[in-house]
């Protein structure tokens, strides 16, 4: 059972009252590693595709603060289209795990993808969570992973690679002539 901390006047404490306003430490806690997990997934992942559009721009008429705009459009797209989706897959699909293991894949991933951006490695911060939230179940056995969740996954980005590259040299062909 988790704690619940509450944080009011010393005399409303002391006598035992609570308010409904409580604030549970892990919950602190999980708020604090998503932000950190948002900020590097900005962090890691805005440089990559600004590079892209670096590529692009001087072919398609675009200054760099447009540039900077484009990118931020098509990434808050991204999130609105398919983010509930992945959202959803990562946080119910791949693992049954409890608050503290999903906490501590979070923190975990926040941390690698922080440490990947500061030396400018660029990483799927999906990829680093779904490994963080697989390294959580397997803590407890993997009869808490749902492997048929987790092999269309890997499918999904054994594809991603080769496919990504015929459309690159295809698009690149057709951009660049």
């Amino acid at each position: 059972m988790m704690s619940l901390v509450v944080v009011d006047e010393e005399r409303v404490c002391a006598a035992g009252g609570t308010l409904e306003a409580g604030l549970r430490l892990t919950d602190a806690a999980h708020w604090m590693t998503s932000a950190a997990l948002s900020f590097a997934r900005g962090l890691n992942d805005a440089p990559k595709i600004v590079a892209l559009g670096v590529a692009a721009a001087g072919r398609i008429g675009l200054d760099a603060p447009s540039l900077f705009i484009v990118g931020a459009v098509v990434m808050g797209a991204g999130s609105l289209i398919s983010g509930r989706t992945v959202t959803r897959t990562l946080a119910e699909r791949i693992a049954h795990i409890d608050p503290l293991e999903g906490l501590a894949a979070s923190a975990v991933a926040a941390v690698l993808v922080l440490a990947a951006s500061v030396v400018a490695l660029p990483v799927s911060t999906t990829q680093v969570v779904c490994g963080a939230i697989v390294g959580a179940g397997l803590r407890s056995g993997s009869r808490r992973l749902q492997w048929t969740t987790l092999r269309s996954i890997v499918g999904a980005w054994l594809i991603t690679v080769p496919a990504s590259g015929v459309a690159a040299a295809v698009v690149s062909t057709v951009i660049f002539r």
